[in-house]
């Protein structure tokens, strides 16, 4: 089931910026890169952030927790 629901939502993420960025012209640098200059800032700075935090959580938090095992094997 979980199989399903992660092919149905990779397929609406899908969808969803094909419909978005169907009206950008992509053969120019600008259209390419910056999406036709149409992002607006906190979209910007929404992408910024959501990118740290996704890094912090893959990198960070793994190794505070093989951290936080390593300690209590040996309390234990």
């Amino acid at each position: 089931m979980q199989f399903v629901i992660f092919i149905a939502f990779t397929l609406l993420v899908g969808v969803v910026a094909y419909l978005a960025t169907r009206s950008t012209d992509e053969h120019s640098e600008d259209g390419y890169f910056l999406g036709g200059r149409s992002l607006t800032g906190p979209v910007i700075a929404a992408s910024l952030l959501l990118t740290n935090l996704s890094t912090e959580q893959l990198v960070g938090l793994n190794g505070f927790l093989r951290r936080v095992k390593q300690e209590r094997k040996r309390n234990n």
